[in-house]
């Protein structure tokens, strides 16, 4: 799922259109910046900002399925009840390499381990409750 792209092309063409206006208006090309000009640093800023919300305001409107097929296969729409954990993909890992674990376990009583020596609990490196997705 490649969002960046699409997203980049229509916020290259609204930027550039926003500063051809700049220019016309105020005569200053803000493409062409020296940084001991802070004022057409910040005005470019400015522009910037729109420009990219104007960007997502199109992209989102004309790619909504491209937007909802990616945040599903990244798991951030996924039920957190683990029933769609089949679908989370991870570019570049084999998601036969994923183990998912259940976030809801209490790992406080089963990942303790215990020094046979001395009787004592060992100190955990890592804090194992907060891993959710492993790779092998």
């Amino acid at each position: 799922m490649a969002i960046n792209k699409p997203f980049k092309n229509i916020l290259r063409n609204i930027l550039d259109d926003l500063l051809d206006k700049y220019q016309s208006q105020h005569e200053v090309d803000l493409r062409e910046l020296r940084t001991s000009d802070t004022s057409a640093i910040a005005e470019r800023r400015i522009l910037v900002t729109h420009a990219v919300g104007e960007a997502w305001e199109q992209f989102s409107t004309s790619h909504q399925d491209l937007i909802i097929k990616t945040l599903r296969k990244l798991g951030l729409t996924l039920s957190v009840d683990g029933s769609c954990d089949e679908e989370l993909s991870v570019k570049g890992i084999n998601s036969s390499f994923l183990q998912i674990g259940d976030w809801s376990r209490d790992h406080t009583q089963e990942d303790r381990q215990i020094d046979p020596d001395q009787g004592q609990e060992l100190e955990d490196e890592e804090d194992l409750g907060t891993e959710f997705v492993d790779w092998v």
